[in-house]
């Protein structure tokens, strides 16, 4: 009980930041999962659900790397509310059920709110951890987001099936509202002791050293290594909220077990997290991946010919595997190889790979749909985590040391 309390009391500011984005991540994908649902019942193509859902990503591409030189420099905590504002209205304007046209400047925004929350997130874990601990404070922190992951799903399902589409976005706003209320609670590192700069003055000096370093740092093979396993994971994680979706409603699931069987491949990410640093330290970097890849490719094999809730859950543990590992070791091998004084740059660095991933990821699985049905996408997605996997096994150690 002692040692409870003295961890909680060390890492407070670690524990609320973690419990902030599992409240943004649950209200995150309790909107991205019911928009597709949503489009479809307004009787759109397939192409254009996945285009529409890709336009989340969009704005990140752009603005994942200024977003991260902006934390530096401004602060956390504008950033994160500023971030959570977006996606409370993006929330509020899905909850009035509007037009496909309304629905699309939606994701826009909300894909703007989500990267910039994010963004200050992992800049705030990377920037107030000493190297010796990273590593465990970014897997607390990545334990947030699979509980938001587990939790929004079903409860999408629920609302969406007892109360409607309206009242679960309106739910999803309200969450994001808590967010922000939330990020007040947080110590903001960057506005102490000092003025904060104004945003046009940081650009201006800033961006054309930020480019140059960034330039530099995609010459790196652990970078090119980090940002294709993001770019990976993030093109096939675009199913779980679009695709996968309506393959699982045309096998004639309610919008509930839809979301449980969903909500199993962020539990997984829950269950294997908390031992993600020991386990590699002992393995190794590239066989740790390489069997993550292999094992999700096996998931999406199973979820492709499944057609029970038991089956399809197993698929859905087995395919979350991939990310539970892929994304947070990719994280934390950029950080640790970085200055102390540009993570928020190097987050976004990273994070631009995430975009060119979420934004490609609908767009191809949209064609695939429309010409050889939903569930080649699945063929195609296991195809392409059986591949990452194979090339993991065959590349040099990413790391002298082999670890995180």
């Amino acid at each position: 009980m002692t040692y409870l309390r003295s961890f909680i009391a060390s890492k407070k500011q670690l524990l609320i930041l973690t419990g902030t984005v599992c409240l943004h991540i649950t209200a995150m994908i309790m909107m991205r999962q019911l928009v597709p649902l949503y489009l479809e019942q307004l009787r759109t193509p397939p192409g254009i659900i996945g285009l529409i859902t890709a336009l989340f990503s969009f704005l990140p591409l752009l603005i994942a790397l200024p977003g991260g030189m902006i934390t530096d420099n401004i602060g956390y905590r504008l950033v994160m509310t500023s971030g959570a504002a977006c996606m409370a209205g993006a929330g509020l304007v899905l909850a009035s059920l509007p037009t496909v046209s309304l629905v699309t400047v939606t994701q826009l925004v909300a894909g703007l709110g989500h990267i910039l929350l994010i963004l200050s997130c992992q800049a705030y874990v990377a920037n107030s951890s000493p190297p010796e601990e990273r590593a465990r404070n970014f897997a607390i922190f990545f334990s947030g987001p699979p509980i938001g992951f587990l939790v929004g799903p079903p409860l999408a399902g629920i609302l969406k099936d007892t109360v409607g589409f309206s009242a679960a976005f309106l739910v999803g706003a309200l969450i994001s509202v808590a967010v922000a209320c939330l990020c007040q609670v947080l110590r903001d590192k960057k506005s102490d002791g000092g003025e904060r700069p104004r945003l046009a003055t940081v650009l201006r000096r800033q961006m054309p050293e930020t480019l140059l370093e960034s330039s530099r740092l995609l010459k790196q093979r652990m970078i090119q290594v980090s940002m294709l396993m993001g770019v990976s994971v993030l093109f096939v994680l675009t199913l779980r909220a679009s695709f996968l979706l309506i393959h699982l409603e045309n096998l004639g699931y309610s919008a509930f077990h839809i979301g449980l069987i969903i909500a199993m491949i962020s539990a997984v990410s829950l269950v294997l997290r908390p031992f993600m640093g020991v386990i590699v330290d002992r393995v190794g970097s590239e066989p740790v991946l390489s069997a993550a890849f292999l094992t999700g490719a096996g998931g999406l094999a199973i979820i492709s010919v499944g057609e029970s809730v038991p089956l399809l859950m197993i698929g859905g543990a087995l395919f979350g595997v991939a990310p539970a590992f892929a994304l947070p070791i990719s994280l934390m091998l950029v950080s640790t190889n970085s200055p102390e004084e540009t993570q928020g740059m190097v987050m976004g660095l990273r994070q631009t790979a995430n975009p060119v991933g979420l934004v490609a990821g609908p767009l191809v699985f949209g064609a695939i749909a429309t010409y050889g049905g939903v569930r080649l996408c699945l063929v195609v997605a296991a195809g392409m985590f059986f591949v990452m996997g194979v090339m993991l096994l065959l590349l040099r150690p990413i790391s002298r040391r082999g670890g995180v």
